[in-house]
């Protein structure tokens, strides 16, 4: 108030304030005690343009037209991917399989040197699953991995916590928790 008291506090959250709390609500000037001009109000402002980290999205999967897929299946770098992905699964793949690499290899932006280790990553845990695949590679896109380096060290932090927990529970026969257990 003009005698320099706090009258009353409001908690807000660590984001920029809303502008519409109630005039009775609203703090003006929090730093007169200090002897300082500015206001939070007008600090806060001034953070406007600054945007939050937000969280790194996969983009959608889009459907290639048969077009697109006969000219993938040209490219020599694809159709290695193609040998591997057969041989690392272990049986042809369908041509939703096959959507799935390219939209790993594309879309995702994935190296030829990173699908080749997501494949052997997977086919090592015994999850050869183009589902399983997909959200592995999912996952590596959101945290932000971009080559093989980075996907080991990863994955080695990974299993390492995940199969010291399975173990300390007991459970011997697999590397890989399911989901609800990941919970």
């Amino acid at each position: 108030n003009e005698n320099k008291e706090v009258t009353g506090i409001v908690l807000l959250s660590l984001k920029l304030p809303d502008t519409d709390l109630s005039n009775d609500l609203k703090i003006v000037n929090f730093k007169l005690s200090l002897g300082e001009n500015e206001d939070i109000a007008g600090e806060a402002s001034s953070d406007e343009g600054e945007t939050k980290d937000e969280p790194i999205k996969a983009p959608r999967k889009k459907q290639p037209t048969p077009e697109e897929i006969r000219g993938k299946q040209n490219d020599p770098e694809i159709r290695n991917l193609i040998s591997e992905a057969e041989a690392y699964c272990n049986r042809d793949l369908t041509p939703k399989e096959l959507n799935s690499l390219i939209y790993i290899k594309d879309q995702l932006g994935f190296s030829f040197d990173l699908c080749e280790f997501l494949l052997e990553y997977c086919a090592g845990i015994k999850k050869t699953s183009f589902n399983y695949i997909e959200k592995v590679a999912k996952n590596w896109y959101e945290e932000g991995i971009t080559d093989r380096s980075e996907a080991i060290e990863y994955t080695d932090r990974y299993m390492t916590l995940y199969g010291k927990i399975l173990k300390t529970l007991g459970i011997t026969n697999r590397v890989s928790p399911v989901p609800v257990e990941k919970q």
